[in-house]
C-alpha cells in the first residue's frame, strides 16, 4: 500500500525494481501504469525477479528478455518522438551467480540497442564506486566496463550495500 501511495504521489515515468520476490499469480495494478516483469519461481518460494512499471502514455514497447544464464532482467525500449530508441533494463545479479561469467549476460543486454542503460542490484562492490571493499564481481564488472568504455553511475557516499549502481 505504501508503494502505491508513493507512485500516486510522485507519478514517476519509470520504476525499476529488483528482487521482487513475486509469483506469477500475483498482479501489480497501479492506475496509469503498465507492468512488465520476469519472476523467478523456484517452486519452494519466490526469489529474485525484476520489474519495470512505466506510465501508460509514455511511448515504449516491451522487449523480450534474451536468454540469460547468470542474471535476471526485464527490458523496455523507450521510443520518444524525434529521438532514438533507448533500451532500459532492470537487472538483478543473484549473489550466487558466477562471479566472472555474468558479464556475458551484460553483453547480451547491451546488444539490444545502441542506446542502452542498465539499472539494478548488481551485487558488485568496488572502491572506484565509493564501496569499502572490492568484491570479485566488482573487479570483473570494473574490467568489463573499462574495456567497453562504459560509465557506471554511483552514489557520492558509500552505499549501505552493493545496490544502486547503474551502467550507462
Amino acid at each position: 500500500m505504501e508503494f502505491k501511495i508513493f507512485v500516486e504521489k510522485y507519478a514517476p515515468d519509470l520504476i525499476l525494481i529488483q528482487e521482487t520476490h513475486l509469483r506469477p499469480k500475483y498482479n501489480i495494478n497501479i492506475p496509469n501504469y503498465i507492468c512488465y516483469r520476469n519472476d523467478r519461481d523456484t517452486g519452494e518460494r519466490a526469489r529474485g525477479g525484476t520489474l519495470i512499471l512505466i506510465r501508460r502514455n509514455f511511448p515504449h514497447y516491451n522487449l523480450p528478455t534474451p536468454p540469460l544464464q547468470h542474471i535476471e532482467a526485464t527490458i523496455v525500449v523507450l521510443t520518444p518522438p524525434n529521438f532514438n530508441p533507448i533500451s532500459i533494463a532492470s537487472v538483478y545479479v543473484p549473489p550466487k551467480s558466477d562471479e566472472r561469467l555474468f558479464t556475458l549476460d551484460f553483453e547480451q543486454l547491451l546488444q539490444t540497442n545502441s542506446n542502452c542503460v542498465i539499472f539494478g542490484d548488481l551485487n558488485a562492490t568496488h572502491n572506484e564506486w565509493n564501496c569499502l571493499v572490492n568484491s570479485t564481481r566488482g573487479k570483473q564488472l570494473k574490467t568489463f566496463t573499462d574495456t567497453l568504455n562504459l560509465t557506471i553511475a554511483y552514489p557520492s557516499s558509500p552505499p549501505a550495500s552493493a545496490t544502486g549502481l547503474q551502467i550507462l
